[in-house]
């Protein structure tokens, strides 16, 4: 049944060369015919009849008489992750349908939508048990990603693993007696088998991130994602007491770019996964892993039509050519003057002085620029950028931030002179700079998200606070003794 499917997806239908086709329908009406996807995961049902995968944020499925693949939940679910209960009737994926992440089924005809977890929390990477009975997933709901089961009859939840770190990605043993899962670690991770009394231990440790473990049908090996310097690889690990000692084997080819999600896997030495945007097809050859090679893997194809209506408009002419002047569009970071009478800014990548006239009779207070006598000044004109100007509270200088000197630094400019000087100088960059009240410091954020200040006068440079998470600009309290910033703090791994 397995090698029909197989051989129907990768010999039906005509080639056709990139990964999507435009047809004509209805008036407004587009149709595009998709054969490829990013970060596509693949499940393969029981009877190895039907392909599901995940496409567009919705679960399709691919019968074995034809490639054609067939949407079974909406459009708006950001649904993921597709996993067939052993009796080939329904699929549990993950979806972002109430805005969090949370385990959901669906028929495989696309009928009886069920959800199997609430609440404020994530629930991810959800994998069934051999007899149907639970649902393994990762979820943050203990404060850390931790290994969670679900019981499907009736919808409780079990915590499985309770570890600082993040643990993630589980999955089942064939029989449903252990199960594999990954823990984070810096650098790098593992890949642990834990046995059902509780036992575990780890069977693989590599410097990358680790992705998708998945048994073998027999439970002796174990397949696995490795992301590392940029390149993602599949790495097979036999299993048994000597584990241990043993490498994992790299099943992918080089180059390839493979998505981080289990393979689905054929039989004991066939497999299916997804890379480079297709679903892929690998046999291995060998009796062990001393001996162990694989063929060049074979593509299965598959065609998804989508359609949406699309208004007919007209096209703006944009005339990039003329050297007339013409009104500047994304003015940004303007600051106003302590006095309120110039407001600095940026746009078209330097720095702008705005004085703002008061008088009457000439100033809408509603658009001071209506002014005549609001003409900006460019302050600066050269290839590099400017961003963040603040003015000084006692309204003398303007400190901003610029990359004329490698990296972005914060420079102070004297209003009155126009002489400009280079206040730091780190290895990174420096951004958001804030005056202190007496104008003698300059608060500022360095790239990591530590908070900063630096002397004026002599440039010395002190560490306020350790790295946060996007932090905003610092603000400084009234005596210059506080610096306030707010900062988002992580839930959880």
């Amino acid at each position: 049944m397995t090698s029909r499917l197989l051989l129907s997806l990768v010999t039906v239908g005509t080639f056709m060369a990139g990964a999507y086709a435009l047809a004509v329908g209805p008036p407004g009406q587009i149709e595009v015919m998709l054969r490829e996807g990013t970060n596509l995961a693949v499940a393969l049902s029981p009877d190895g009849k039907t392909l599901a995968i995940d496409l567009l944020g919705s679960i399709w499925v691919i019968p074995d008489s034809n490639n054609v693949a067939h949407r079974i939940t909406d459009e708006l679910s950001d649904a993921r992750q597709p996993d067939w209960a052993p009796d080939g009737q329904r699929i549990v994926f993950q979806a972002y349908r109430d805005g969090n992440w949370h385990i959901w089924s669906v028929g495989k005809d696309g009928q009886d939508l069920r959800q199997h977890t609430f609440g404020w929390f994530d629930d991810r990477e959800p994998a069934w048990s051999h007899d149907g009975s639970r649902i393994i997933f990762s979820s943050d709901r203990s404060g850390n990603y931790d290994i969670w089961e679900l019981n499907v009859a009736s919808n409780l939840t079990t915590q499985i693993t309770n570890d600082p770190m993040p643990d993630f990605a589980p999955v089942f043993a064939p029989n449903s007696d252990a199960l594999a899962y990954v823990k984070s670690r810096d650098p790098g991770g593992q890949v642990f088998v834990r046995q059902a009394d509780g036992n575990e231990r780890a069977v693989a440790q590599v410097e990358g991130e680790i992705a998708g473990p998945s048994f073998s049908p027999d439970g002796r090996h174990l397949i696995f994602n490795e992301i590392e310097q940029g390149s993602s690889r599949l790495l097979l690990l036999e299993l048994g007491a000597n584990t241990s000692a043993a490498e994992p084997h790299t099943v992918s080819s080089l180059g390839e770019d493979v998505f981080p999600f289990r393979v689905a896997w054929i039989s004991n030495n066939e497999f299916l996964y997804t890379a480079d945007g297709k679903v892929k097809h690998q046999r291995l050859l060998g009796n062990n892993l001393d001996s162990l090679s694989q063929q060049s893997p074979e593509i299965v194809e598959f065609e998804a039509r989508v359609a949406f209506d699309r208004e007919p408009y007209e096209r703006r002419r944009r005339d990039f050519d003329s050297t007339n002047p013409q009104p500047v569009r994304g003015i940004v970071s303007p600051s106003i003057s302590p006095a309120g009478d110039a407001v600095a800014f940026v746009a078209l990548g330097d720095l702008w002085f705005l004085p703002v006239t008061q008088a009457a009779g000439k100033t809408d207070a509603r658009n001071p620029s209506s002014s005549p006598d609001a003409i900006p000044v460019r302050l600066t004109s050269d290839p590099f950028i400017e961003l963040d100007p603040v003015f000084s509270p006692d309204g003398r200088q303007l400190a901003f931030v610029t990359n004329r000197a490698g990296t972005l630094d914060i420079w102070l400019r004297d209003l009155a002179t126009g002489n400009e000087k280079q206040l730091t100088n780190l290895p990174g960059r420096e951004l958001a700079p804030s005056f202190s009240p007496d104008s003698s410091k300059l608060a500022f954020l360095d790239e990591s998200g530590r908070v900063m200040a630096v002397e004026v006068d002599s440039g010395e440079v002190a560490t306020l606070h350790t790295a946060l998470r996007y932090p905003g600009r610092p603000t400084w309290g009234p005596d210059g003794r506080t610096v306030a910033v707010a900062a988002l703090t992580p839930y959880s791994g």
